[in-house]
């Protein structure tokens, strides 16, 4: 008797979890989101995903989500009928790249294993205004106003020299540069480009970019810190 109830009561948590698949895989996006976090959803995915027949992507390989609104003025968004110059998005697949893929936008840097469609990264820019759909690294191109502020306030991409990955530079990553050529236990970090190209890192502490990580990255981070050229 006590292995029927065992048997009976796995079956039920197995079916509860299969219905719940199906549930969730029969929704759309705005639907798992009852807060409409996902308010740009239906004017982004048909630019970014084009299909036939109105058939919907499949959302088990795709997800989306609002990550970041941009607007000039400064009480803009404190005004619930303001539009935001731009909104950035994140739409990607769950594909996996056997090489990193590595891009450098200014001071920051993108790396990833992940094959992201349709945008690289998975990062996108939607111009509310004008109904346009970016790539990110095409809109950082186009050099349109704001968008370094998605590096800076919305936390895409990373500080080329932030080692302890608080979004800013301090002596504290000198220091953490310094322990990992020390190799103290704690302290590492690998390489995302073997052979970088001119003028780029090859890892997060390649703080002058001469693609080597050596103690003058530690050094030219200290004569940054205080103003000096390096």
């Amino acid at each position: 008797m006590k292995n029927n109830k065992i048997i009976i009561t796995a079956f039920v948590l197995v079916i509860t979890f299969l219905l719940g698949i199906v549930s969730v895989s029969g929704m759309s996006i705005s639907e798992i989101d009852p807060d409409n976090k996902y308010k740009y959803e239906g004017m982004v995915i048909p630019k970014a995903l084009p299909v036939d027949d109105g058939e919907e992507p499949n959302w088990e390989i795709l997800y989306y989500h609002e990550s970041y609104e941009y607007y000039s003025c400064e009480d803009a968004s404190t005004n619930d009928e303001a539009t935001p110059d731009f909104v950035l998005i994140h739409l990607k697949s769950n594909m996996v790249s056997p090489l990193p893929n590595v891009d450098v936008l200014g001071d920051y840097v993108f790396y990833s294993l992940d094959i992201a469609y349709p945008f690289a990264y998975g990062y996108g820019v939607f111009i509310p205004k004008t109904g346009e759909v970016y790539d990110l690294i095409k809109a950082y191109d186009m050099k349109i106003e704001g968008i370094e502020n998605v590096f800076t306030e919305a936390g895409v991409g990373r500080l080329i020299g932030d080692m302890d990955e608080d979004r800013k530079l301090t002596v504290k990553d000198a220091t953490y540069i310094q322990k990992c050529l020390a190799e103290l236990s704690g302290f590492t970090e690998s390489f995302f480009a073997a052979m970088p190209e001119e003028g780029e890192p090859c890892a997060i502490s390649d703080f002058n970019r001469d693609g080597n990580r050596d103690i003058r990255d530690a050094t030219a981070i200290q004569k940054y810190l205080v103003g000096l050229p390096y």
